[in-house]
This record gives C-alpha cells, sequence and structure tokens, in this order.
C-alpha cells in the first residue's frame, strides 16, 4: 500500500475528486488514521453521493491557524467542516452523523446500547491509537489484551442478532465496532474469524453493507495501517505539527 504522507495541505488527499473546488465536507487531521478513523468511517458509511476529504495538517503554522481563526473549540484535531459546522471531538463527530443519517437506534433502549458499545470500542481501539508509539512488543501486547478484554464482551453482546444494538438495521455502533475490529485484524490476521467468529461476522456484514464504506476501504482515502514506515512518517508527522 502506498504512502500517504507528503500529499500537499492546502488541498484533500489525492483521491481522483475534482480538485477545482474543495468537497463540502473536509476532515482536518495529521497524516495518518489515529483519532480520525472512526470518523471516517462515519463519512464513508453516510456521505454515499456527496464528496468529502481529508485536509492533511503537516506544517503547525496550519494548526495554529485553525486555532487562531477560532474553529478548534478545544484547539485540537480532528475536525470536520460540514453543514457551515466545524465540529470538533470525535465523538460529537461521529454522534453528529449518525443523528443526521438515523443511525443511533430506533428507540431510547437501542440508543442508549449503541452509546454503551461507542464507549468501549473507545477503549477497545487504544491499541491502534498507540501502537505507533510504542516498540512494536509493546503496542502487539496492549493490542492483544484490549482484544481479550473487549472481544469476549461484545461477541456475547451481539448473541445471533444481526446488529449490536439488538436492532434490525446498522447503527452507527456497528460502524465503530467494526472499524476497531478490522484495525486488529491488520495485526492479527484471521485472529477474529477463529476466536469470535459473530463478530467476524458482524465486521464483514457492515464492511458490505455499504457501498461507501466498500469504495473508502479501497481508496487512497484511507492510510496504511502506522506500523513500519507509515508509522514512523505518522509520528513524525504528528509531532512536526504539534511541536514544529
Amino acid at each position: 500500500m502506498e504512502s500517504h504522507v507528503g500529499t500537499p495541505t492546502n488541498s484533500p488527499r489525492q483521491d481522483g475528486q475534482d480538485r477545482t473546488r474543495p468537497p463540502p465536507i473536509l476532515l482536518h487531521y495529521f497524516c495518518g488514521r489515529g483519532r480520525a478513523e472512526q470518523c471516517r468511517w462515519m463519512l464513508a458509511a453516510t456521505t454515499e453521493g456527496e464528496s468529502w476529504g481529508n485536509r492533511e495538517l503537516s506544517a503547525p503554522e496550519e494548526f495554529e491557524e485553525l486555532k487562531k481563526n477560532g474553529k478548534l473549540l478545544y484547539g485540537q484535531v480532528p475536525m470536520l467542516e460540514i453543514d457551515g459546522l466545524y465540529l470538533t471531538q470525535a465523538q460529537a463527530i461521529i454522534r453528529y452523523l449518525a443523528a443526521k443519517h438515523g443511525l443511533l437506534g430506533s428507540t431510547p433502549q437501542e440508543a442508549a446500547l449503541c452509546d454503551m458499545v461507542a464507549e468501549g470500542c473507545l477503549e477497545f481501539r487504544g491499541g491502534l491509537l498507540s501502537y505507533p508509539f510504542n516498540p512494536v512488543k509493546v503496542a502487539t501486547q496492549q493490542s492483544l489484551g484490549l482484544i481479550n478484554k473487549f472481544c469476549p464482551i461484545f461477541e456475547k453482546m451481539l448473541g445471533d442478532n444481526q446488529y449490536i444494538a439488538g436492532s434490525t438495521s446498522m447503527t452507527y455502533a456497528d460502524i465503530l465496532l467494526a472499524e476497531v475490529l478490522t484495525g486488529y485484524e491488520e495485526v492479527f490476521p484471521t485472529a477474529m474469524e477463529q476466536h469470535y467468529p459473530k463478530l467476524n461476522e458482524l465486521r464483514v456484514r457492515v464492511c458490505q453493507a455499504a457501498s461507501g464504506i466498500v469504495n473508502y476501504l479501497a481508496s487512497g482515502k484511507r492510510y496504511p495501517f502506522p506500523t513500519g514506515e507509515a508509522g514512523s512518517a505518522y509520528v513524525h508527522n504528528v509531532r512536526a505539527v504539534l511541536n514544529g
């Protein structure tokens, strides 16, 4: 998979879109997956037919400009430009997209279950977030520990249902769960299929259910897993933007 570091930051990622005008939906973040990856999956699932792009930060001046212009409420990214808004905090971005596209669950009970799963996924994917910042052995052990903690819980919660909140249709919780499971599948190939078959079926179901996700996973918008050279480049990018 090609490295995506070095794409000019004054335009979205080079994904075949028309560069004469920016897409109406822009996600501002570093040159990698990180905390923005859940947002990208949600955008892929919900904005089919709409144009969205990554706005890569590569210099501290770009980051400071966003803060100076009042676009970063807490001085942090990711930030999503959408519907005339500047949304910050990944979970707020995710829930905005879920609410806008009817993915919060059809009852208060389903909505609560979705939120519980979403909060669990946030901790579950901690190993993916920290992976490029740790030695490989440490990162792998941490990831395995999180898999062993959360996968049995989610496997039991899913049971014989098609979707994690027990609904008959996909919710944002399913998308977030598929994202983190797919990430760990890149660390431990076939692990989900062998040890957590129901979760793996959910992961595959979600990845195939939305054509936007299918297209995203095969597109240049998706960054490589942050290990090896790709991981080093991502860490360098984050530190360069934050520390100058």
